[in-house]
């Protein structure tokens, strides 16, 4: 055989090899960014204490930094419900926490809060179930108690995933 098709030869074998690896080292990563990625939320509570939470402010969560709110923290917080929403409040952020979580997060429901009723101290990234919705039906301007724990979102920010809801009475 001449030696430039055995050049030829071996290094299409090498190419193969080459793409071979390749290939399988991508499926590898696919697979773990899979089984890593599925991520599932904690649920709620079964056991609910209300004093196990700390209260907050709307300006906290709009700060959470300085006022000194960390991921896992249990809080409460006292609002006024705008609406739910329809568009992303942190579109390519939720993207990238969408792919960690990728069958629990279409089930939730994005709604915004103001700090008064005068509406001040708007926040659009507190969330709650499907299940969740159904149950507390709130309206515009419903002055509600959050309880809920601060959650990370890609890109170093907070939303706040709700655990239970109470309704507050004016006066």
């Amino acid at each position: 055989m001449p030696k430039t098709v055995r050049l030829k030869t071996l290094e299409v074998f090498r190419q193969y090899v080459h793409l071979t690896w390749a290939a399988i080292l991508l499926i590898v990563l696919i697979a773990a960014a899979f089984c890593f990625g599925c991520g599932r939320y904690a649920p709620v509570p079964a056991v609910w204490d209300p004093q196990a939470y700390r209260q907050i402010t709307v300006e906290d969560l709009r700060a959470p930094g300085p006022a000194g709110l960390a991921d896992g923290d249990k809080v409460k917080v006292p609002a006024y419900f705008w609406e739910f929403i329809v568009h992303d409040p942190a579109m390519v952020r939720n993207y990238l926490t969408m792919l960690r979580h990728p069958l629990a997060w279409p089930r939730l429901e994005w709604f915004a809060i103001y700090g008064t009723p005068n509406m001040q101290a708007y926040f659009d990234r507190v969330v709650m179930d499907k299940e969740q919705r159904r149950l507390y039906k709130l309206n515009r301007l419903d002055h509600i108690m959050i309880y809920g724990e601060l959650t990370p979102m890609a890109g170093g920010l907070l939303y706040l995933r709700m655990h239970r809801l109470q309704k507050l009475e004016e006066g």
